[in-house]
């Protein structure tokens, strides 16, 4: 059983108005199939609340007190805060029967003193308001905190009968599933870094319940559904790619081995590379409102296309710096905000629009209280130090032109008819496979199309175990793609 227990105002009144979902997963024996027995059950907690104060996260043990009696296991998704490390500290003293599982980056930062001194002044210096009794060291033993990599597995144990134990009785367990950034590995190689030991690496985690079919994402991944009553040109299924704990949101006086400049296209890719590597996923739980909506292609579209604006956004930005000398982080962070909110998130037609007071409070709030304004402060950091993407604007010239083909009436079999079968191949073929593959709900292949510049001709020539490796598909996109491989042959 999967239970979400909700983090809101009333267990935190200085949190944000949004909920926060931690998941409660329970096991529990044969002979109690009804969830009835509390001694025969055991439980295991995926995520945190992410608070500000002691006091908050002692209501919140206070609130559930009973849920949390029976936990053995706290699972922490994603990439771990230092923020959270005295708090982390107090949610234990107060579940002491529970262990920490989490990433090695984590393990060190809670149990060794030396390593959490020196995280603690780079955060500091990279965001200098951070308060610093959040960044008290936890000191917990080596005892309550288990580090896991990638492939290993977390069981949601019950208390078995006698009889139930000589059974073959399968356990419930999460596996995890690791990601390292390959675009970080490939900087500390070209800088001559790769003598740090691992847990210098705050390695994304998450957690794959096979019982369920469902992936924990943690914070990777942000969404507001309540946002379409405010900002009425807002979708309901927008999602954002969050930065990690650690990305750099001000200069450093010098190189720091732990922070690095956040590259949004990187953290989409890497939660994408997840979402790949469980090919009998069937749902997403992220730790805001819980089970993200329609497919996993759909989220995985869906946070592509967000990226993707967001990469464009800086991209100018940079374009923008290239010519004006300031480097005042609140000033152009402010702006970006606002373009975000334009350009990203306010993207459709609304009968009532959107007043300009009601936009001026949302942001406010978004800029001070929610996730968004660390958002717009790392990507204008970004901004300012890395150079302009030309294959971003690239890309969006080629999906503008593929969208505007699909929009209008179009069918592979008029081109063949036209007697221009050039028009199948090289940029237009690409444009026609996009329009194609959007017209069919295949959205989260298209940036694969274009990157690998796969027209109709090479994409009708490629095998069953090419759409596996190119598209990284599972059996079932696999089976789409060569039904649709099926259908152009016939129209052509």
């Amino acid at each position: 059983m999967t239970k979400v227990l909700d983090v809101s105002r009333e267990t935190s009144p200085n949190a944000p108005p949004h909920t926060e979902s931690i998941y409660l997963l329970t096991s529990t024996s044969l002979s109690d199939v009804e969830f009835k027995d509390p001694a025969t059950q055991s439980q295991a907690l995926v995520g945190l609340p992410r608070v500000q104060s002691v006091d908050a996260v002692h209501r919140f043990c206070d609130m559930y007190a009973e849920a949390l009696s029976r936990v053995h296991h706290v699972l922490l998704p994603g990439g771990v805060s230092p923020l959270q490390c005295w708090l982390i500290k107090q949610f234990l003293e107060r579940v002491p029967q529970a262990r920490l599982v989490c990433n090695r980056f984590g393990h060190a930062l809670l149990t060794n003193a030396v390593f959490h001194d020196g995280v603690r002044r780079a955060v500091l210096e990279n965001a200098p308001n951070t308060p610093s009794e959040l960044l008290r060291f936890a000191e917990l033993p080596e005892d309550r905190v288990s580090a896991v990599t990638d492939g290993d597995a977390v069981a949601i144990s019950v208390t078995k009968t006698a009889a139930e134990s000589s059974a073959s009785v399968p356990a419930r367990a999460l596996r995890v599933v690791a990601v390292k950034s390959k675009g970080q590995q490939q900087r500390r190689r070209e800088h001559n870094q790769t003598h740090h030991p691992a847990h210098f690496t705050n390695e994304l985690l998450f957690y794959y319940d096979d019982i369920f079919s469902a992936l924990f994402v943690g914070h990777t991944l942000h969404r507001l559904p309540w946002l379409s009553t405010v900002l009425t040109e807002a979708s309901r299924e927008l999602l954002l790619p969050m930065p990690p704990p650690l990305a750099m949101q001000h200069p450093l006086s010098r190189p720091s081995p732990l922070l690095d400049t956040w590259r949004v296209s990187e953290s989409c890719e890497d939660v994408v590379e997840a979402l790949r590597r469980t090919p009998e996923l069937e749902r997403v739980l992220a730790s805001s409102y819980g089970e993200l909506c329609g497919s996993v292609e759909d989220c995985i579209a869906g946070l592509e296309s967000s990226s993707d604006a967001l990469e464009r956004l800086r991209s100018r930005l940079a374009r923008r710096l290239a010519t004006d000398t300031s480097r005042d982080v609140h000033r152009w962070s402010t702006a970006l905000l606002k373009r975000i909110l334009q350009e990203v998130v306010c993207t459709q037609k609304a009968s009532e629009p959107t007043s300009t007071e009601m936009q001026e409070a949302f942001l406010c709030w978004a800029r001070t209280e929610g996730e968004w304004g660390r958002l717009a402060t790392c990507l204008t950091h970004a901004a300012m130090m890395l150079p302009p993407s030309t294959d971003t604007e690239e890309a969006a010239g080629a999906s503008s032109s593929a969208t505007d083909t699909g929009a209008a009436p179009f069918s592979v079999s008029g081109a063949g008819e036209s007697g221009v079968p050039e028009s199948l191949e090289g940029a237009h073929g690409v444009e026609l496979l996009v329009a194609v593959f959007n017209r069919k709900g295949l959205h989260g292949l298209t940036r694969t199309v274009q990157r690998e510049t796969i027209d109709v001709r090479v994409f009708l020539a490629m095998s069953e175990e090419d759409l596996k490796r190119v598209f990284k598909a599972t059996f079932g996109i696999t089976k789409r793609l060569g039904l649709l491989q099926e259908e152009l042959r016939r129209s052509l």
